[in-house]
């Protein structure tokens, strides 16, 4: 998957301005959020739904971040917010709408005189580079991206099982509740060895956790 970067008319990216304004623990969940994306498409551990038309939504921990899909494997970030209340402002996805319209009609008008396409728009990956260039943000971005494979590692041994949250919780002894928080962002510890073990023994599933620094397999029993 490749993640494109809206950009204005004069320049500006609002997505990597909403970034920066972050706090930097945030800011590297959503980041390290984009890396899994990348690597490994919409198999990485996130939640998204459609809001209207070809305008879709990102979750992360409370982070919402609109995009849209272009081509079959690109999604250009259009516009972001963080989550008050229960539902979407109606000027935080109409702004996004604007965006997709400007971008969408843009990329038409470019497309007849040949000037630029999707592939000329920047990708997200210098501004992660950049941000890996602070100390604090690299750790932090470690630890981000650990729970992600993490979580990831939990999601396909239970789908693999066939089980639902709600089935893989019962057999654990754990609620549906404390399950989507292991296979998403929204609990900031890591999970215990003892329970990977048992999410393991229960799924009969070999659990492979690869990540930059970090290996280990732990076996069904």
């Amino acid at each position: 998957m490749i993640i494109k970067v809206y950009r204005t008319v004069s320049g500006r990216s609002p997505g990597e301005d909403y970034l920066l304004r972050l706090s930097k623990p945030d800011r590297a969940d959503v980041l390290e959020t984009f890396k899994a994306i990348e690597k490994n498409g919409f198999s990485a551990p996130v939640s998204m739904r459609q809001i209207r038309g070809k305008l879709w939504e990102l979750r992360i921990s409370q982070n919402r971040i609109f995009y849209v899909m272009v081509e079959s494997d690109t999604m250009v970030l259009l516009h972001a917010y963080k989550k008050q209340g229960q539902k979407a402002p109606d000027r935080e996805t109409e702004t996004a709408l604007q965006r997709m319209a400007e971008f969408i009609r843009l990329g038409e008008e470019m497309k007849k005189i040949n000037k630029r396409n999707v592939k000329d728009l920047p990708s997200i990956g210098p501004f992660i580079r950049e941000q890996e260039k602070d100390p604090e943000m690299k750790v932090l971005m470690d630890r981000a991206g650990l729970r992600i494979e993490i979580a990831r590692v939990i999601k396909t041994a239970r789908e693999k099982a066939g089980l639902t949250q709600a089935e893989l919780a019962k057999k654990l002894g754990k609620t549906q509740a404390q399950i989507g928080r292991l296979e998403s962002l929204r609990d900031k510890r890591l999970p215990s060895l003892e329970l990977l073990a048992e999410i393991a023994a229960v799924t009969k599933r070999r659990l492979i956790v690869d990540h930059p620094g970090i290996h280990f397999e732990l076996v069904a029993t």
